[in-house]
């Protein structure tokens, strides 16, 4: 029986359901399955078992909700792979799975920059922009953006914070 048995019918066309993001209700489906049935790398759920779960034809469609999931903000969480399956890291696995990634990513760039050279700065440009966009804050603090206005309002306090700092010394 797969998901989509249970609640009676394939949802064929799903919508999204935050307004800031790129996701559909069948994104969410899979990323809600891998929370339950995922957490941690013993835990892992292969991609054929996602594939009869959600009563797809292939896994080109579980690959693609998973790499919709990974490149949306919305996401809360690193969705971590190796050949076993797809898993969500303990805190202790997290870097682990980062460097499986990462590892596999500049493998591929390595070998695209060999076979076409003019694709480096192409990689450099997406890397770049891609770079500018993400929130750099460290996981679990909120980063503060501001708009330019009050830059002087916050350095006249911090001038005279460091006035009282000094006097201190």
């Amino acid at each position: 029986m797969n998901l989509f048995d249970y609640y009676g019918e394939e949802v064929k066309e799903s919508k999204r359901l935050v307004d800031n993001s790129n996701l559909n209700s069948n994104d969410y489906y899979v990323l809600e399955y891998l929370k339950q049935n995922g957490l941690g790398k013993k835990n892992k759920v292969s991609g054929s078992e996602l594939q009869k779960m959600f009563g797809y034809d292939s896994t080109v469609k579980v690959r693609n909700h998973i790499k919709k999931l990974r490149n949306d903000p919305t996401v809360d969480v690193i969705i971590g792979s190796d050949n076993g399956g797809y898993y969500i890291p303990t805190q202790d696995e997290y870097f682990e799975s980062v460097a499986l990634m990462l590892n596999k990513t500049l493998s591929q760039v390595e070998t695209i920059v060999k076979m076409y050279p003019r694709s480096a700065k192409m990689v450099h440009i997406v890397a770049s922009s891609t770079y500018k966009k993400v929130d750099k804050a460290p996981l679990g603090q909120t980063q503060i953006k501001f708009n330019g206005w009050e830059r002087d309002f916050i350095k006249r306090f911090a001038d005279d914070y460091l006035e009282i700092e000094g006097e201190n010394e």
